[in-house]
C-alpha cells in the first residue's frame, strides 16, 4: 500500500478514537450528573449548569443514555 493511503488510514482511525472518546467522556459525565440529581445530590438546574446546557435539554441528553 502506497505511503499516501497509510496515512489517510491512520488519520482516519486516530480521528474515530478521539472522536469516541469525547462520546464516551460525554456520556460518563452526563451519566454521573444524572445519577447524581436522582440520587438528589444536585438540582435539576446545578447538574445542567455543570454540563454547560439548559435543563431541558439536560433532560433530553440524559434520556438517551
Amino acid at each position: 500500500m502506497c505511503k499516501a493511503i497509510e496515512d489517510m488510514r491512520a488519520e482516519a482511525r486516530d480521528d474515530g478514537l478521539r472522536l469516541g472518546l469525547e462520546r464516551g467522556l460525554e456520556r460518563g459525565v452526563l451519566g454521573t450528573l444524572r445519577d447524581l440529581v436522582r440520587d438528589g445530590v444536585l438540582s435539576l438546574a446545578d447538574a445542567a449548569g455543570r454540563a454547560g446546557l439548559t435543563p431541558e435539554d439536560f433532560q433530553a441528553k440524559v434520556a438517551t443514555l
